[in-house]
């Protein structure tokens, strides 16, 4: 069964999108496992950049 993680706040340049990155990109190396990230923000930078 899998689990959801969610990074949410209000306030821009929080690190918001960072911090999910990161955490998607350790939860891959570090336990193996299949991750999906879906950028809801409007400036959609984890869609861009990755």
């Amino acid at each position: 069964m899998g689990q959801v993680v969610m990074f949410a706040g209000s306030k821009v340049g929080t690190g918001k999108t960072t911090a999910t990155i990161m955490a998607a990109l350790a939860a891959h190396q570090l336990f193996k496992q299949r991750v999906l990230v879906i950028d809801a923000t409007t400036t959609l930078k984890a869609t861009q950049n990755f």
